[in-house]
C-alpha cells in the first residue's frame, strides 16, 4: 500500500471556497450559499465565481432538473454541517450531492417521493464521499471525482424504478437551442451536447455555458476537451458506432472529463499532457462503449463509471513507479494548468528545475 499527498487538500484551503465568518439573521444564509455555489466548480477544480455561475445557469436551463440539483447540494452541505464534519473532501461531497439531484431530476418527475430521494442522496453523498476519501484517496492517492455519483446513483435509479415513479417530462428546446440547431454544424452540436451532459444539461445551450466556464477558467483545458472529443469520436466511428447516438455522446462526455483530469488539473502543463489526453480518450472510448452495453441490458444508467475507471487507470498505470518522468507528471493537490505554469516559471527563475 502506498501513500501520496492528499489529492483534495488544495480545495479545502481555497480562499474562495472557505465560508466567511458566521453571521446572524438573513446574512447567515450567505456563507451557506457561498459554499454551495463554489461546490459547482469544485468538481472541475475551478475557482472563478463567474465560471461557477455559468455552471449553475447550465443546470437551470431545465428548471426542474436544476432545482433538484440545488436541493441535492443543499442537503449534502446541511448534513455535513449538522454532523460537524470537516471539509476534508474539498466540497466534492456537495458537488456529488448536486450531481445526484440533477440525475434524479433527469430521470424522474418532481414529486414528494423524488424530493425525498434527493434529500437522501445528499445525506449519502456526505457519507460515501468520506468513505472513498478514507479507502481510496488517502491510501492510494486517487481522487474522489464523481465516484459517489455512480455508487449512489445506480441505487437511486433502481429504487425509483421499483417505486414506479413517473418519468421526467422531456424538456423542449429553448430559442437558443433552436437557433444553434439551425445554424451550427452537426459535429459541433454533438460536441456541445456531450459537454452539456457533464452537468446533466445535454443541449447545445448547456454545452455553450459549460464550455464558456471551462474557457474562462483555462484555455489549455478548453483545447484538451476539443482534442479528446475528436479522438474518441474518430475511434468510435471507425468501430462502426453511428454518429449522433447515445453511446457516442456518452463516450464524448467521458473523454472530455478524463482529459480535464488526467491531462489537465492533475498534470503539469507540459507536452506530455497532450499524449495522455489522446491515450485517455482512446481508452475511455472502449471502456464507455463496453459499460454502456453491459448496463443497457441491466436496465441501469452507466453514469460516470467510464470516466472514473479510465482516470484511475491512467493515474495508477502511469504512477511514480513507471519512471522518474511520470513521477514528476502528476501534481497533488490539483490545480488549473495556468496556475501551475506560473509556479513552474517562478521556480525556474529561482533556479529550481521542475523537470519535464
Amino acid at each position: 500500500m502506498r501513500t501520496r499527498t492528499d489529492p483534495c487538500a488544495l480545495e479545502s484551503q481555497s480562499r474562495f471556497l472557505a465560508p466567511p465568518p458566521p453571521t446572524h439573521g438573513r446574512l447567515a444564509l450567505w456563507p451557506f450559499f457561498h459554499t454551495l455555489l463554489g461546490a459547482y466548480g469544485s468538481f472541475l477544480y475551478f475557482k472563478s465565481r463567474k465560471a461557477h455561475w455559468l455552471l449553475v445557469a447550465a443546470t437551470l436551463l431545465n428548471p426542474p432538473v436544476g432545482l433538484m440539483g440545488l436541493l441535492g447540494g443543499a442537503a449534502s452541505l446541511s448534513c455535513r454541517r449538522l454532523l460537524a464534519l470537516p471539509n476534508q473532501v474539498a466540497d466534492l461531497d456537495v458537488v456529488n450531492g448536486v450531481l445526484l439531484g440533477l440525475m434524479v431530476g433527469t430521470f424522474f418527475a418532481p414529486t414528494p417521493a423524488t424530493i425525498t430521494l434527493t434529500l437522501l442522496a445528499g445525506l449519502l453523498a456526505t457519507l460515501v464521499s468520506r468513505l472513498i476519501y478514507a479507502t481510496v484517496a488517502l491510501p492510494w492517492g486517487l481522487p474522489i471525482l464523481s465516484s459517489p455519483l455512480f455508487i449512489i446513483g445506480v441505487g437511486l435509479y433502481a429504487v425509483g424504478r421499483a417505486l414506479v415513479l413517473p418519468g421526467a417530462v422531456p424538456h423542449l428546446p429553448n430559442p437558443v437551442d433552436l437557433f444553434l440547431y439551425q445554424w451550427v454544424a452537426s459535429p459541433i452540436l454533438a460536441w456541445l451536447i456531450s459537454m452539456g451532459q457533464i452537468y446533466f444539461s445535454p443541449s447545445p445551450s448547456g454545452g455553450v455555458l459549460i464550455g464558456l466556464a471551462i474557457l474562462l477558467s483555462s484555455r489549455r483545458l478548453f483545447l484538451m476537451i476539443i482534442l479528446a472529443f475528436i479522438v474518441v469520436t474518430g475511434e468510435l466511428r471507425i468501430l462502426g458506432v453511428l454518429p449522433y447516438t447515445i453511446p457516442l455522446s456518452l463516450a464524448g462526455t467521458a473523454a472530455m472529463l478524463t482529459a480535464l483530469m488526467a491531462g489537465g488539473v492533475f498534470a503539469r502543463p507540459v507536452g506530455r499532457t497532450f499524449l495522455v489526453t489522446i491515450v485517455g480518450a482512446a481508452v475511455v472510448g472502449f471502456v464507455s462503449l463496453s459499460i454502456y452495453n453491459i448496463f443497457y441490458y441491466l436496465g441501469l444508467p452507466p453514469l460516470s463509471l467510464a470516466f472514473i475507471t479510465t482516470t484511475w487507470l491512467l493515474m495508477t498505470a502511469l504512477g511514480p513507479w513507471a519512471g522518474e518522468t511520470w513521477g514528476r507528471y502528476w501534481i497533488f493537490p490539483p490545480q488549473i494548468p495556468e496556475t501551475v505554469a506560473e509556479a513552474m516559471a517562478m521556480a525556474e527563475a529561482r533556479g529550481v528545475s521542475e523537470g519535464r
